[in-house]
């Protein structure tokens, strides 16, 4: 899941406007900085890809965190549905490429 987090890591001296941090499963991603309209930086997509939306207010960026991590939610019971569906008809992923 994404999370953002407050910071003053690499802000320089006269920065008026926090920096965030953007952590994907308690791992650090990237940082959304303040430009000269609003933040700017990259989000995680379930997809493995990187989300710019723009400069835009942290209130725009939080919304749009809200709603990938409720495609990571989806995506992830998505994949234990199949990884069960799979272990009851004797499919096991770590050997499928190995048999065609």
């Amino acid at each position: 899941m994404i999370k953002l987090v407050k910071t003053t890591r690499n802000c320089a001296m006269l920065e008026k406007t926090p920096r965030y941090d953007v952590f994907l499963n308690g791992v650090l991603y990237g940082q959304l900085y303040f430009n000269l309209k609003g933040y700017v930086g990259y989000l995680p997509t379930p997809e493995g890809r990187c989300l710019s939306i723009g400069e835009s207010s942290i209130s725009a960026y939080k919304k749009t965190i809200a709603q990938l991590n409720r495609e990571f939610r989806d995506k992830k019971e998505d994949d234990n549905e199949t990884q069960r569906r799979d272990e009851k008809h004797g499919l096991y992923p770590q050997y499928q490429d190995s048999c065609n």
